[in-house]
């Protein structure tokens, strides 16, 4: 019932500008994230995706990092990193992911 209010609400062209908006977002992640040598490894994504961070303690510096700034990730395993955007997401809080990898 939540979703096709949503739908309602926003309606197709006010869906498109939420959809366009977030993928945009997530691409802008992706190549702030690439800058730092970090690789996307979907093949395909839209709001959601999967970062190799390497081996190492790099992990757990981010995760302690994330926790202190108050952003989760979902922690697929000890080499992956997975971040979801939304649409309440802005560009201001793709710099402070970014800024969370460096």
């Amino acid at each position: 019932i939540m979703a096709s209010m949503y739908a309602v609400y926003h309606g197709p062209r006010g869906l498109r500008e939420i959809a366009g908006s977030v993928a945009l977002l997530a691409r802008d992640l992706e190549s702030g994230l690439s800058r730092l040598g970090l690789k996307q490894q979907n093949e395909y994504y839209f709001d959601t995706i999967k970062i190799d961070i390497g081996s190492g303690d790099k992990l757990e510096r981010l995760k302690s990092a994330a926790e202190r700034a108050g952003v989760n990730f979902r922690y697929i395993d000890s080499r992956h990193v997975g971040i979801s955007l939304d649409e309440t997401a802005e560009e201001e809080d793709v710099e402070d992911i970014v800024s969370l990898f460096a």
